[in-house]
C-alpha cells in the first residue's frame, strides 16, 4: 500500500490536467489502485479560494467538490480529533489548515492508522 495525499493545489491541477510528468503518473497510479487521498480540508479550502476570488469555477462549489471527491480511485482521508491544533498559531487560515494535519492522523476511512505511510505531492 502506497497511498498519495494530494494537497488542494495538486488536486486542482490534477482535475484540470495541469499536473505533468512524474506527478501525473503517480496520481494516475494511486487512483488506479484506489489509493488517491483527498483531505476534507481541501473542500474547505476550495470554498475559501472561490469566496476570495482566487479560484474561478464554472459550477457551484458543492458540485465542484463533489466532482473531485467522487472520482474513481479517490478516497477521503480521515481527520481524527488527535490533530495537534494546539501547536498551530493561525496567521493565514488557508495555509494553517494544512498544518493541522499530521502524518499519523492521515489514513483511509475504516483502515487502521499506520498501515500506510502516504507521501505528499
Amino acid at each position: 500500500m502506497n497511498p498519495i495525499l494530494l494537497d488542494t493545489h495538486a488536486a486542482l491541477w490534477a482535475a484540470d490536467g495541469r499536473l505533468k510528468g512524474e506527478a501525473s503518473k503517480a496520481v494516475e497510479s494511486a487512483s488506479g489502485r484506489g489509493e488517491l487521498l483527498l483531505s476534507p480540508i481541501t473542500a474547505c479550502e476550495i470554498g475559501m479560494l472561490v469566496a476570495r476570488k482566487r479560484l474561478q469555477i464554472k459550477t457551484t462549489v458543492a458540485d465542484y467538490v463533489r466532482f473531485l471527491f467522487d472520482r474513481e480511485g479517490v478516497v477521503v482521508a480521515t481527520l481524527t480529533p488527535r490533530q495537534e491544533h494546539r501547536r498551530v498559531r493561525p496567521r493565514n487560515t488557508s495555509h494553517s489548515l494544512h498544518r493541522l494535519l499530521t502524518r499519523r492522523d492521515i489514513g483511509t476511512a475504516g483502515a487502521p492508522r499506520n498501515v500506510a505511510q502516504p507521501h505528499f505531492v
